[in-house]
């Protein structure tokens, strides 16, 4: 962690409202110079964006690692772009959160916030990146993969988990179809949402569906010779995503771990007691978003505050991590994998086993 990074965060964290409302009034003024007016509603939208936009910066600072900041503010033009609005009011609104926080926080702390906003802005001077349609890709088992994601778009539960196991059953390993199918289907659906072509509760009805489909591929799983080992697989307190969680546990069952996946959202103290009551010998933290980068440092630092040198080492993934290489030394784990199908290799290397 960056002390100095995480004690800006810390500012941000505790004026979030006021300095969210701060920058939405500025905005709000500088368009009615233009004769723009918000319409009803408009103006509460943009605080909760901007909130959010807040939390972004502040973990970035707190990891020192702006590039994250820089990212967030991509995949908002992206999704700005994708659904053919311009993004002349994010622009509007990053130079509104820059001069708010340039009055409202210590000079010692507004120069490294200076720094990160400016190196976003730039980001303006390039085309936003579009949101690319995965399935069109040259990718495995094309065809079922349009096939499975047409059942999710249309509700077709049944056929869908009828597709994934008709899948196994034709030859494809369990391993293949979580990865070659699952995982490609669940993230073409976070791109449709991006993309604005699914609406919230369509994305959650596909993601049900895809937990469903993990449940039923466990009795496909083959028998496995046990290695001894215990793995904790968790996503840190805040994190509710889940799928991850259960792809990663199944691949290390796969490879004859005693993983025992703790699911997500778990308070952080109850991951040291885990470890304990279970003689864990890896912990691995499934790391979905940007925003539970802090989080995911205070409970490996926290595990490791409770056990000592009993304290299992700790593996983490997800997206974050794919996009900086050494984020996982700024969250303080000792080690990353880049996929699920890399997990256990990684664990077996933190372990010093073959």
């Amino acid at each position: 962690m960056d002390e100095g990074g995480r004690r800006i965060g810390k500012l941000l964290d505790a004026g979030l409202a006021a300095l969210a409302a701060g920058t939405v009034v500025r905005q709000r003024e500088e368009l009615r110079e233009r004769g723009v007016r918000l319409e009803p509603g408009v103006f509460e939208e943009l605080v909760g964006d901007t909130e959010v936009r807040l939390l972004q910066l502040a973990e970035a600072l707190a990891v020192g690692r702006p590039r994250l900041f820089v990212d967030h503010l991509e995949w908002s033009r992206s999704a700005l772009a994708a659904r053919g609005l311009g993004e002349e009011r994010l622009a509007l609104n990053l130079a509104c959160l820059r001069a708010e926080l340039e009055r409202e926080l210590p000079p010692d702390a507004a120069a490294p916030v200076r720094a990160v906003l400016d190196e976003a802005a730039r980001c303006f001077d390039r085309p936003a990146p579009a949101v690319p349609c995965l399935l069109e890709a040259d990718v495995p088992h094309r065809t079922l993969l349009r096939k499975l994601l047409l059942c999710l778009l249309e509700a077709r539960r049944q056929d869908a988990l009828d597709l994934v196991l008709g899948a196994v059953d034709a030859g494809l390993s369990v391993s293949e179809v979580e990865t070659e199918l699952l995982v490609p289907v669940q993230q073409e659906v976070g791109a449709m949402w991006q993309r604005g072509e699914l609406a919230v509760h369509e994305e959650h009805l596909g993601s049900r569906i895809v937990e469903e489909a993990l449940i039923l591929l466990r009795t496909k799983m083959p028998p496995r010779t046990p290695n001894g080992r215990t793995v904790l697989v968790a996503s840190v307190q805040g994190n509710l995503h889940d799928i991850g969680t259960r792809i990663v546990a199944d691949h290390f069952e796969l490879e004859g771990w005693n993983a025992l996946r703790l699911g997500a959202n778990l308070p952080n103290v109850d991951l040291a007691h885990a470890a304990r009551d279970f003689r864990a010998d890896l912990v691995a933290l499934s790391v979905a978003m940007t925003l539970s980068l802090r989080e995911t440092h205070d409970v490996i630092a926290g595990l490791r505050a409770q056990l000592g040198a009993d304290a299992p080492p700790v593996l983490v993934g997800g997206r974050p991590f794919a996009l900086i290489d050494d984020l996982w030394q700024a969250v303080g784990a000792d080690g990353w994998a880049r996929d699920v199908r890399e997990a256990p290799r990684a664990g077996r290397a933190l372990l010093g086993l073959a």
